[in-house]
């Protein structure tokens, strides 16, 4: 989805992600992809790109948030 998409896992995996006596190897296992159907793909506007927007509008459907002109 996006080359700088964030790890997303399980609750019970945080401790063990975020030891930092974990091996490498072990935190690179921990990396899968997610089950099918966990999450929900669907596109969003422009408005989602400037991070002073940080409302409810951020998840309209392209077009359908106008924006201010000044």
């Amino acid at each position: 989805i996006h080359h700088r998409m964030p790890a997303l896992l399980p609750l019970a995996a945080y401790p063990e992600w975020l030891d930092s006596k974990t091996p490498i190897d072990r935190a690179q296992a921990m990396l899968q992809p997610l089950p099918e159907g966990l999450l929900l793909v669907r596109a969003v506007g422009d408005y989602v790109n400037d991070t002073k927007n940080d409302d409810i509008r951020c998840f309209a459907a392209p077009g359908a948030v106008q924006s201010e002109l000044f």
